[in-house]
């Protein structure tokens, strides 16, 4: 299933606050954690900057220091690598179906790290998640993937379907990161603006 978040620039990191805490509201300290991390890195992170992202590295975080601005590949791969779980993202468009799979850029012990107050793994209303789970819809909005009760999975909804069309994208060291595809159109997927995703063991569908 699929916990919906509010479509208002913050989606992304709404979504990832939702997995982490099972709770939307914290994504601006989630947003601010993930920008001062790439700050203290940005000679890792300013190589994935691509033609979608400012220019250089600071005004990049400048950008997503302000509450409402999206949030890009970078910050997702900053949240794979701070967390050090890959985050796995089932995009969605009316012509395919796919999941990207971001694993972190490298060990925890090559990066520099400054805590954020709000974000305490240590408390008891945070989920300790071994992966991130999330919907990319139209390539314009993210929510959140959850399980029937209502909290993140335990384990990769992925395992469990029979999409097989994946981009496993794995950190291989300072500024050089390695896509693996491979791809199979699935036909019988139909989306009309899905309200609810629902996941058993053979099958994925919209209603």
């Amino acid at each position: 299933m699929v916990h919906r978040v509010l479509g208002d620039g913050n989606c992304m990191f709404s979504s990832i606050s939702h997995q982490l805490f099972a709770k939307p509201d914290k994504h601006f300290a989630v947003r601010s954690l993930l920008a001062r991390f790439e700050s203290k890195n940005s000679h890792v992170f300013s190589s994935l900057l691509t033609e979608i992202n400012a220019s250089d590295m600071t005004k990049h975080i400048t950008q997503m220091l302000r509450p409402g601005v999206w949030g890009t590949h970078v910050e997702l791969f900053a949240a794979a690598t701070y967390f050090q779980i890959p985050v796995y993202i089932l995009k969605v468009s009316s012509e395919q179906h796919k999941w990207e799979v971001l694993r972190p850029l490298g060990p925890h012990q090559d990066f520099r790290y400054q805590l954020c107050p709000e974000i305490d793994i240590e408390a008891e209303d945070f989920n300790r998640p071994d992966h991130l789970e999330l919907l990319h819809s139209f390539n314009c909005h993210y929510d959140s993937i959850i399980t029937s009760s209502g909290r993140p999975t335990t384990r990769p909804t992925i395992e469990k379907t029979h999409i097989d069309s994946t981009i496993d994208i794995r950190g291989r060291g300072i500024g050089n990161h390695q896509c693996l595809i491979q791809m199979r159109r699935v036909s019988h997927l139909t989306l009309s603006a899905p309200a609810v995703i629902s996941f058993t063991r053979s099958s994925l569908y919209f209603r």
